[in-house]
């Protein structure tokens, strides 16, 4: 029986000496939710109970924290939070303002109803963002939501947005991603899914990844194909707008402030508003497009262009395909009488035409920030790790080829690094097993060879950190003697080397080596930081690769100063 549930039952049905228990709601992977009424304040609330095992002593304290940061933060559009305690049996609650409306994951089947994409419009979605951005941004550029997906945004029965989970930030670092359900864990950002803590950047993503499901109904890991080709509104400059949200952390907005800047220029050039009612936003557009299915004229157009005629067409048809680029105004409108002129000099394309070169110049400033954020990552990367230009001719064919098997032959090759980048496909899974070692016997003079960890600091091998001096004063949680469980270990690691593990395979697939079970001794620092790493088996090259990957990686903080592990991991 749950933690939650034994509240339930018990005699007093009160928490915290004013929380009256009424009913459950629901209970999902992390807690279970209660209708009750604030006998201090005479209101009625939602309790959210937190399962134990979800937690653990680190974790309530985390979950008090953050709590109290929200709500002394009150930003407006975030769910208040009334107060936190302890329930009996030591699971922690939090008491919520009730909340009226339906979810985004509840409503995306309805917007999407039939499996037809693009059912909602351009409008909507873009709206949606950015109240969305608007919200993260008030809350401040030192705190981060982390937890980002469809159940997390709330669209109330006034048109209103509300975020809901700010506290699932304490489970994340307390648990890592172990229990987010497969419809949540694929708006995580893949620094997330490898361990590290979240940033700014990593809630651009998952705001990237919503506003993708907004247009198309699915999560990105659903098969990515860029909006462009799948909402009959979307053009380049919202293809453009997607990588800067859900491609690599480095060519992302760095925060949700940037990203809700980005997309005022989108609505003021379409004539928005960030505050529109979004339930009358998404019920008109939704009207408007079922009406003109129904009253459209008989398809009776032609476009001929470059001496092909496509079609046939009715007006709306060719006025979606001019906004998103695909038409120019040299191109001959063909009626059915057989009477022909250019698309520009017809009347009733003339505000297309403009929208189209609006969203133009949009397409070509936000592709030119993206590759000069590009040149300077390639830059980085020559100076840090001395990519050749064999090896970077390998990768490139390498690339072409999977996604060739994928049929994606017709892509060009830029298109298809950025494919790649936009979101693990998971076609790569690594799984491993971690044990816990015994100290190894001190040295007089360790191997001191040093690998780079996530912040650019020098990480020595296992050997040396395993043989330096412990200063007790440093350890966390009073210097106990807790540790982390080998099942932790390796979910951080497995995550860690199925986000970037391809990497070093390749380097030692090209010295055409078959590897088996590869051994990793990893001493662990008492904040969770990798103090020390030695790879045991495999080209240099690929063990310094692994050096570098596991280095950089985050995993809980724990009672004792220092632990040692060793992880294994097979490839066939």
């Amino acid at each position: 029986m749950t933690a939650g549930k034994d509240a339930s039952r018990n005699g007093r049905r009160l928490l915290g000496g004013r929380f009256e228990i009424l009913e459950e709601i629901h209970e999902d992977a992390f807690s279970v939710f209660y209708a009750a009424r604030d006998q201090k304040h005479g209101r009625r609330v939602d309790l959210r109970i937190f399962h134990a095992e979800q937690l653990g002593p680190g974790g309530a304290s985390l979950l008090w924290e953050t709590v109290r940061e929200v709500a002394e933060g009150r930003p407006t559009g975030a769910v208040a939070i009334y107060g936190v305690g302890e329930a009996p049996g030591g699971a922690s609650f939090i008491a919520l303002e009730v909340l009226e409306g339906d979810t985004l994951e509840e409503r995306l089947p309805e917007m999407h109803r039939g499996g037809s994409e693009g059912g909602v419009s351009l409008d909507f979605a873009l709206v949606f963002l950015y109240r969305a951005a608007k919200i993260l941004e008030a809350i401040g550029d030192a705190y981060v939501h982390g937890c980002l997906s469809p159940g997390a945004l709330l669209i109330s029965p006034d048109g209103e947005l509300k975020i809901l989970g700010f506290e699932e930030r304490a489970i994340l670092a307390a648990k890592g991603t172990e229990g987010f359900a497969a419809s949540r864990y694929a708006y995580l950002a893949s620094e997330v899914k490898a361990g590290e803590a979240p940033t700014r950047a990593s809630d651009v993503f998952g705001l990237g990844a919503i506003f993708y499901a907004v247009l198309t109904g699915r999560s990105p890991a659903e098969g990515y194909r860029r909006p462009s080709e799948t909402h009959p509104e979307a053009d380049r400059s919202i293809d453009a707008l997607m990588r800067r949200t859900i491609g690599k952390v480095e060519n992302r907005f760095e925060s949700p402030k940037l990203l809700r800047a980005a997309l005022a220029q989108f609505l003021h050039r379409r004539g928005l508003r960030g505050d529109e009612d979004l339930n009358e936003l998404l019920g008109r557009r939704l009207v408007e497009r079922n009406s003109k299915r129904r009253t459209d004229p008989a398809l009776a157009y032609l476009v001929r262009k470059d001496g092909i005629d496509h079609g046939p067409f009715n007006l709306q048809d060719i006025a979606k395909r001019i906004v998103a680029g695909l038409f120019t105004e040299s191109d001959l409108l063909i009626e059915s009488s057989g009477e022909a002129r250019a698309l520009g000099e017809t009347k009733e394309f003339e505000g297309h035409f403009e929208k189209q070169r609006e969203t133009l110049e949009i397409a070509q400033d936000l592709e030119a920030a993206e590759q000069l954020a590009d040149k300077e990552d390639a830059a980085r990367r020559r100076l840090f790790l001395g990519i050749g230009a064999g090896t970077a001719l390998f990768l490139s064919v390498l690339i072409v080829f999977i996604l060739t098997r994928e049929g994606r032959a017709k892509e060009e090759p830029v298109e298809i690094v950025e494919a790649i980048e936009l979101y693990e496909l998971g076609e790569i899974r690594i799984e491993g097993s971690a044990e816990l070692l015994q100290p190894p016997p001190r040295v007089s003079r360790p191997n001191a060879r040093r690998v780079r960890g996530s912040r650019g600091e020098r990480v020595p091998s296992y050997e040396v950190a395993m043989n330096e001096v412990i200063d007790l004063g440093d350890a966390r949680s009073g210097g106990g003697g807790g540790q982390l469980k080998p099942a932790e270990v390796s979910r951080v690691l497995d995550a860690r080397l199925q986000s970037g593990g391809l990497r070093c395979l390749n380097l030692e697939r090209d010295h055409g080596r078959g590897l088996g079970s590869i051994p990793i001794d990893i001493a662990i620092g008492g904040d969770g930081k990798v103090i020390g790493v030695s790879a045991r088996k495999g080209s240099r090259g690929f063990r310094d690769c692994l050096h570098e990957l596991i280095g950089a990686a985050r995993f809980p903080s724990f009672g004792s100063p220092r632990m040692a592990v060793r992880y294994q991991f097979r490839v066939d």
